[in-house]
């Protein structure tokens, strides 16, 4: 999964939007079954995880930091545009 060529899948919105479908109906499924808030939260851990093995300390504080202004900026519930 980390020797993907992120910048070429990022790029296509066919590939996001079914990534993103897989995604969401396993988030789902799983918010079914546990406690929403801890399935959030191991989704946000994971990704932190992945982000920090793929990126410099550079490139993940930067995006940390986008991710950050970015939760700021959007409405609470509200939908992301992926």
């Amino acid at each position: 999964l980390l020797c993907i060529d992120l910048e070429n899948i990022m790029n296509n919105d066919e590939t996001m939007q079914e990534l993103y479908n897989k995604i969401f109906t396993m988030n789902t499924k799983l918010s079914n079954e546990y406690d929403a808030t801890a399935v959030a939260a191991i989704f946000v851990a994971q990704a932190m995880r992945m982000y920090r093995t793929m990126l410099n300390d550079d490139e993940f504080n930067r995006m940390v930091e986008t991710i950050s202004q970015s939760a700021n900026e959007r409405s609470r519930g509200e939908e992301s545009p992926v």
